[in-house]
């Protein structure tokens, strides 16, 4: 994975995240990450529990909570993932860490200010932007519904 962690990064994505579930090497990818200019981030899905990252945490500059499974767009957000977020940023402020907390799935106007009381500072609206017709004033609505 390290390997792919590197390609990706160095090629052409921003970000790449590493996922943990099930995975052994998720801790080198994390390092290897570090490495790059664009910071380390990790990705959790739905089912997988924050504490997953307790041991790597503090080397990393992100954490993408999915709210929804992973492969396509426009599916609704998943609930649970507002207590993960919280649980998550509660983890992060005992450690006097800088990480931020990334939401991917679901967002939209209806919890949007939830997720953002919960603690998440990056948010990913694929749908709510693109899925209404006019992008702009949809993405208007979203940043005055999180305030």
């Amino acid at each position: 994975m390290p390997r792919l962690v590197i390609a990706l990064v160095c090629c052409w994505c921003a970000r790449a995240h590493a996922a943990p579930g099930g995975d052994p090497t998720v801790a080198r990818a994390v390092f290897t990450g570090a490495a790059t200019k664009h910071g380390t981030s990790v990705a959790l899905n739905p089912s997988t529990p924050p504490e997953t990252l307790l041991y790597v945490l503090d080397d990393l500059d992100l954490v993408l909570v999915m709210s929804v499974n992973p492969g396509f767009g426009g599916q609704k957000f998943i609930p649970g993932a507002l207590d993960k977020i919280r649980r998550l940023r509660r983890i992060i402020q005992d450690r006097g860490l800088k990480t931020q907390i990334e939401v991917d799935g679901g967002v939209d106007a209806g919890n949007i200010r939830a997720l953002v009381e919960a603690g998440a500072e990056v948010l990913v609206a694929g749908s709510a932007v693109f899925g209404k017709g006019d992008p702009e004033a949809a993405a208007r609505r979203l940043v005055e519904a999180a305030r």
